[in-house]
């Protein structure tokens, strides 16, 4: 049986291998109740989640998506492209 994995960014990775200027791109698509973010603000906000447990951010919807692992998978009938 195929599986479909839902794409999910690990803030573990992205607190290690971003630089400023990726921060800086990331934090323009990204608002929480009407605050943008500067890409420095949305690093620190990562890192706060990281320490709270949270260790993915999901893209998109999944029903089966846990924040300390991401998405666990979804089985698809042999005939269901992914």
């Amino acid at each position: 049986m195929k599986e479909q994995i839902y794409f999910n960014i690990s803030i573990e990775d992205a607190i290690r291998n971003w630089s400023k200027a990726k921060w800086k791109i990331n934090a323009k698509s990204i608002t929480v109740e009407g605050k943008h973010f500067t890409g420095e603000s949305l690093r620190d906000a990562w890192i706060d989640l990281l320490a709270s447990g949270t260790r993915h951010i999901l893209i998109g919807y999944c029903d089966n998506y846990y924040q300390h692992n991401g998405c666990q998978g979804h089985d698809l009938p042999d005939d269901e492209q992914v």
